[in-house]
């Protein structure tokens, strides 16, 4: 379990609006999401913002209704960049990121990746480091803060809470992973 107290990752200093009570933060797979989800809610907590946590869609779905607060995109491709714009005409606040880019080291990759869109809606676009800032700002000057990244964050300083995990699996034996991409080839946007 984290404790809020020794968590160092604190991204909600750099992007949460003392206007804003609500954090709608989007989970795309629970698996993969919710870890570094619950890290940033932590940060936000603690600074008295309240966070709902839940899948992407049904919060898209729900925000003509819920209070208005900060709603964080987990990725900026076209379709999240149609519901940053949905989510500003309801009247919340878009905080923009892309967790997508943490293994993309050229910048024109993560600029055709990136929706213009995205970036348009964004009021913040949280980035990674000075290269992917780089990209965000030669769109949009001055919408970019770099924050690192939470899953990173997560196994660098809090790796400990996989540890049980990761005994476990170890036990079936060894394992060879096949990254196929198969987000890349064979995605609703097109193959390279």
């Amino acid at each position: 379990m984290i404790s809020s107290e020794s968590l160092e990752f604190s991204p909600g200093r750099l992007w949460y609006s003392s206007a804003m009570k609500y954090a709608y933060l989007t989970c795309e797979l629970l698996g993969r999401d919710l870890d570094s989800r619950l890290l940033i809610a932590a940060d936000l907590l603690r600074r008295g913002i309240t966070c709902v946590i839940g899948q992407q869609w049904s919060i898209f779905g729900n925000l003509h209704q819920a209070p208005k607060g900060v709603v964080l995109f987990k990725t900026a491709n076209e379709i999240q960049g149609r519901m940053a714009e949905r989510a500003k005409q309801d009247g919340h606040m878009v905080v923009m990121s892309d967790e997508e880019v943490l293994a993309i080291s050229s910048p024109g990759e993560i600029a055709r990746i990136t929706s213009p869109l995205s970036v348009q809606f964004a009021d913040v676009f949280l980035t990674m480091d000075a290269r992917h800032s780089g990209v965000i700002d030669g769109v949009l000057p001055g919408k970019s803060k770099i924050v690192g990244n939470a899953r990173v964050d997560l196994l660098m300083n809090h790796g400990e809470i996989y540890r049980s995990e990761a005994n476990e699996t170890r036990k079936a034996g060894p394992h060879i992973l096949f990254n196929t991409s198969f987000g890349t080839f064979n995605s609703v946007w097109g193959s390279p």
